[in-house]
């Protein structure tokens, strides 16, 4: 089964995005403009960190809470930009 890393990643912001965003009015295009500049510029980083999660044999369970916590630091980020 191959998984797709950006879609995911996309899919978790925009998750997390509407977790943290539940009882505010926000419009959903500029919602989306938002979450995409937060991970086009925290790409580069997760990347990096992943990499080196994955060299070091971490395991799935890291993989998973590295990958949460960018997806809900970029949520934040576009909700506050």
């Amino acid at each position: 089964m191959e998984i797709n890393l950006v879609e995911t990643m996309g899919t978790a912001t925009m998750k997390a995005y509407a977790l943290h965003a539940q009882g505010r009015d926000v419009d959903a295009t500029e919602a989306c403009v938002k979450m995409r500049a937060a991970i086009k510029a925290g790409w580069p980083e997760f990347k990096e960190v992943l990499k080196d999660a994955l060299d070091a044999h971490m395991g799935d369970a890291m993989y998973k809470q590295i990958m949460n916590t960018y997806a809900n630091a970029w949520a934040v980020e576009a909700m506050n930009a």
